[in-house]
This record gives structure tokens, sequence and C-alpha cells, in this order.
């Protein structure tokens, strides 16, 4: 076979299409081939992907081809199927995906193939699974969670979707998912747009109280029980609106938080480059709740915050303090603060002759003046 003649049995598929649909950036394609062999797939030039799954790349693109296959549950966890690749139509392949929104196809003509109403759900924001085999995959779970974080919180779980991840929790099939895979899902989640939604989904179908009961001792309080966002969820909405950095999320989301760093890398295998900054952070403050600092603490972390401030004005450290604070007051005053701060030099002393130490001492006495000087009304006044 030819490699015109596998492109001509492609249907481009899943992600793509739903974002474009969306009218969102399209990153990566991925291709699904209708009647087609192993074999003749690869005498057409493309190289396999992977040992168990039928995953194939273009000799060109390098974008991947997947041959339709059915998928029947023989083991636990994401690799426990028996593929079976022999005479399968495009809709037998639609109907292992796991969501309406990821089964829709484009031919070789770019027109749209939908059995099961994605762009319908796609308008009414909705993720719905299926079929009943989506509860086959406890990858899914998290999938739906990583979903509803990318695209925004005009999407919500359908009920009878939610009911099924329900069902999956009791059932527990989560304890098949790796402490790799979940981290993966964990990074992806803090890139989307709405990181936040990722928590609540897996919040509401009970998963969260199994990775991190603590975290779902915040979620099932006072605030929540008002219908209100916890202080941690609404602290990494914040700094997801005003931040597309990962990192600086994660530090807010734990600095924030109930959750231990060391509880959630118990269960999840995080990259440094996500929680570095947080775990550095933690060591800094020690426990101290930054919206409950008095104004001596705030010259303390000043006077550690120097080679911050000094190196880089927009410092991700300082971001993330920053981002922590709730009162709005507060949060100016500090604005304010470290600009004064960065700008006290050896210009700005009335004794231009100081030098050495004594000019050392002198320009750490007036930052701290001027930290005490600016934070006390805000502070006294218990704004925050």
């Amino acid at each position: 076979m030819t490699l015109d003649q596998v492109l001509s049995r492609s249907y481009l598929v899943g992600g793509s299409v739903r974002d474009e649909l969306l009218g969102l950036a399209v990153h990566e394609r991925d291709w699904v081939v209708v009647g087609c062999t192993e074999d003749e797939i690869l005498s057409a030039g493309f190289t396999r992907l992977d040992l168990e799954f039928p995953v194939f790349l273009h000799p060109e693109t390098k974008e991947e081809y997947a041959l339709a296959r059915r998928e029947k549950q023989s083991g636990e966890g994401y690799r426990g199927f028996q593929i079976d690749i022999q005479n399968v139509s495009l809709e037998e392949d639609l109907l292992r995906r796991d969501l309406t929104i990821n089964a829709m196809v484009r031919d070789t003509n770019g027109e749209l193939i939908d059995k099961h109403d994605g762009v319908s759900d796609l308008k009414d924001g909705l993720l719905r699974h299926v079929t009943e085999a989506f509860a086959d995959d406890p990858i899914r779970l998290l999938r739906v969670a990583r979903f509803a974080a990318q695209l925004g919180s005009r999407f919500r779980v359908s009920h009878k979707t939610h009911k099924l991840m329900r069902q999956m929790v009791a059932d527990r099939v989560i304890s098949q998912i790796t402490p790799q895979r979940l981290g993966r899902e964990i990074e992806k989640a803090f890139n989307g747009q709405h990181p936040w939604r990722f928590f609540e989904v897996l919040a509401g179908c009970g998963a969260l109280a199994e990775w991190l009961p603590e975290f779902m001792g915040e979620l099932s309080g006072e605030t929540h029980s008002k219908g209100q966002q916890s202080v941690a969820l609404a602290a990494l909405q914040k700094a997801s609106e005003r931040s597309d950095r990962s990192d600086i999320r994660f530090a807010v989301f734990m600095l924030t938080g109930k959750t231990d760093v060391k509880n959630l890398l118990s269960v999840a295998e995080l990259p440094k480059r996500l929680t570095e900054l947080a775990q550095d952070l933690i060591e800094h403050l020690q426990g101290r709740d930054v919206n409950h600092f008095t104004d001596n603490d705030w010259v303390r972390l000043f006077e550690e915050a120097q080679l911050w401030l000094a190196n880089d004005k927009s410092d991700k450290r300082w971001q993330v303090v920053e981002l922590m604070i709730q009162d709005a007051a507060l949060a100016d005053a500090l604005l304010q603060v470290k600009e004064a701060v960065i700008a006290i030099n050896r210009d700005t002393l009335d004794d231009h002759a100081l030098s050495g130490k004594a000019l050392g001492e002198a320009i750490k006495q007036q930052k701290r003046d001027t930290i005490l000087r600016m934070l006390d009304k805000v502070i006294q006044h218990g704004s925050h």
C-alpha cells in the first residue's frame, strides 16, 4: 500500500477537531486509519511508535496515525485491554473514545463526521461519555478533570458521566492509576486556563478524597458549604488569571491550602519544574501565613527577599507572595512598599558621606523604617 492510499483512508480525530471547532489553537493532530493492516501501513513508510498499541508515525510530518481498533478490558489499568484491529469500522473505533467532544472526525474532504452529538455538547459546554465502556479505564477520571481545567468553567460534567465517575471511585479503580500518570495529568491541569476546575471535578466524584483527604477537609468545611470556593482554589483562580506560569500557580495553591507537599508527592510523581518554587517558598515561610503577618514579619520577609528584589523586580517568588494576599488594600500597599524599598540606595540617604559597613547599616535601617511606615496603617486597621 502506498503512502497516498493510507492517507486516503485516514480521518483527523480527537482533540484537534474539538479545538478547531472551539476556535482554539491546534498544537498537534492525530489520525485514525480505517481499512489498513499493520504490514500495509509499515510498507507505506510509517514507523511504529508503540509496541502494544497500533500507533505509527507519518514518514514526513511525524504526526501519529492509529489503526482503527476495538478494545476489550482484560486486566487493570491503562494497558489492561485486548486490542482487535481486524476489519474495524470508523463507527466501531469511535465507540471506544472517552467523551463525545473527542469522538468527532474530519474525512479527507474536510467534512465533519459527528456520530455522538459532540458538536451539540461543545455548544452546551457538556463533558459526556460516549459509552459505558468509559468506566473500563480509570485514567478517564483524570482526563475529564483535565479537560474541565483546559476548557474552562463553561464546561460541566454531565449528570450521567458524573454518576459513572462516582461509581468508578466507589469500585476503587483509582488504585490502578500510577503516581507517574497522576503527576502528568496534574501538571497538564496547571498548564490549563482554569486549573482549579481539575480539583473541583475530582472532589465532586470523590477521587480527591482518596488522594488528598486533608484538602477535602477544607473543601467540606464551612466555606464550601456556603457555595463558595475554598481559600486554596480561590487563590489558584486568582493566580491563574494573573500568571500563565504553572510553577507560580502551583506554589500559590500549595501555600494557601492545607495540602502538604510531601503528601502530594507521595501520591503523584511531579516534575521539579513544577514543585521547586513551592518547596523553596515553604522553606522560607516556615508555615507562616502572609495574610496574618505583623509589620515586623514583613520587615523580616523583605530582608530575606532582598536578593530576589535586587536581581529582578518580577521575581517569581515575590509574585507568589503577592498572589497569596487576600486583602486588596494590603496587596496594593505591598506593591508600593516593594518599589520604595528597591529604590533605596546611597543617593536616598541624608548622609552621603557614609561608606562601608556604616553605609550598609544605614540603607538597611531606611528600608526597615520605610516598610513599617507604609504598612503600619493597613496592618493596624486590621483590613486584612
